[in-house]
């Protein structure tokens, strides 16, 4: 009896996983961990590769994140785990976008892999229970912002004339 219990479980949770939306991105950027996990959290960094101004960035968890111009907020987060030079996680939602206002709040994790003298920056962005708006608008969003990041770090330069 025991075994069918764990199966039927496994067999719900593997249901669950498969109807989660996601948005996954993984980047190839040769440069040292120490410099991507500063470009990843260090305010003046992030300004020239992300597509608005960061106002605050947390350094450890509880700790606030969120991105604007003085005086209206955008995107705002919760630092949810810090692991330096590893993992990065953080709540996400969009603050100032009317379309997007009942979106329920998602959760923006990048991890730093190193193989073969390369890091590999994975993104994922999770808990979207629908294609909703803010689903639509990052999925247009991180692509532009890696390559953004991956260009600065390798040539020094951004993709922004």
């Amino acid at each position: 009896m025991k075994p069918l219990f764990f199966t039927l479980l496994i067999l719900m949770g593997a249901g669950l996983m498969a109807n989660e939306v996601k948005f996954e991105q993984m980047v190839y950027i040769k440069t040292t961990k120490a410099k991507l996990w500063n470009a990843l959290t260090q305010p003046e960094t992030i300004n020239k590769y992300y597509m608005c101004p960061i106002l605050k960035m947390g350094s450890k968890k509880g700790e606030i994140i969120s991105y604007g111009v003085e005086g209206q907020t955008f995107i705002e987060g919760e630092i949810l785990e810090f692991k330096k030079q590893e993992k990065l996680t953080h709540s996400f939602r969009f603050a100032g976008k009317p379309k997007a206002k009942g979106d329920q709040g998602t959760m923006v994790t990048y991890e730093i892999v190193e193989q073969q003298g390369l890091l590999i920056l994975i993104l994922t962005h999770s808990g979207f229970r629908a294609k909703n708006q803010t689903y639509k608008d990052i999925t247009g969003g991180w692509p532009y912002i890696l390559s953004n990041l991956k260009t600065l770090l390798e040539t020094g330069k951004t993709l922004r004339k």
